[in-house]
């Protein structure tokens, strides 16, 4: 599903752009639900939401969407996983295709303060948050 989506996801960008129905279109919304279903049954993004969580903390980051702020969290799962630089690669093209926001410049941070991250680390360390769902501990230090 994520090669459906890699090979698709520009394509059907310019497709809603456009607002025309296409094969890509058809195609990369398939793959998504399916992705979207798999990942939350199995907790595969489980960093990934909780730190949008945190993110909601930050004024800066009130006007960047949902999903954008979850592919920022994406990442940082895949750093926290000790990901190779070959798979970061092959997913990272994926929000380059569409336009999506890659740094927190790009989703609107004008200034990084440590104290407000630092409490972005902790909401998403909160109990009952998703990020416990993964393979071995997460602690605010480590996000």
């Amino acid at each position: 599903m994520l090669r459906t989506i890699r090979k698709y996801a520009a394509q059907a960008t310019y497709a809603v752009e456009n607002k025309v129905i296409t094969a890509a279109l058809e195609n990369a919304i398939k793959a998504t639900i399916y992705m979207s279903a798999v990942g939350a049954e199995s907790g595969g993004c489980a960093v990934a939401h909780a730190i949008h969580n945190g993110m909601t903390l930050v004024h800066d980051l009130h006007g960047a969407q949902h999903g954008e702020k979850v592919v920022f969290g994406l990442f940082t799962q895949l750093v926290m996983e000790v990901t190779s630089v070959e798979e970061i690669d092959e997913v990272v093209d994926i929000p380059i295709a569409v336009g999506l926001p890659l740094t927190l410049e790009d989703l609107g941070v004008k200034s990084f303060i440590e104290d407000e991250w630092r409490k972005v680390a902790e909401a998403a360390c909160e109990k009952n948050d998703t990020i416990h769902n993964m393979p071995f501990t997460v602690t605010s230090e480590l996000v």
